[in-house]
């Protein structure tokens, strides 16, 4: 779980800067090994800035060998989010990654 407060976001609204307001997180996620490596994986949380937020989600797969991780997975949000920031589409969307511990 995470808890996270953002006291000087910057809010957006169509892509207009409205100003710099508290902003909230609060989400979980978690991770189940399906068979030696493989992990299922998921996580939901929730956004809130100035009386305004959004859901967000996602759920996936994720395999580790030896300091290597490759994590893929469908993130969803709520179309409130795609107002509140202007970088381009938030919604439902495939993503991958490749981590590298040491």
């Amino acid at each position: 779980m995470t808890v996270a407060a953002v006291p000087n976001a910057v809010r957006y609204d169509r892509g207009y800067r409205l100003g710099r307001y508290p902003a909230y997180t609060l989400d979980a996620s978690a991770q189940l090994p399906i068979v030696g490596r493989l992990f299922v994986t998921a996580g939901a949380g929730y956004y809130t800035s100035d009386q305004t937020g959004y859901a967000y989600g996602n759920a996936g797969l994720a395999f580790e060998f030896k300091s290597l991780r490759l994590d893929a997975g469908y993130y969803v949000a709520q179309d409130r989010a795609q107002a509140l920031f202007p970088y381009g589409r938030a919604g439902s969307r495939f993503a991958g990654s490749v981590s590298w511990h040491f």
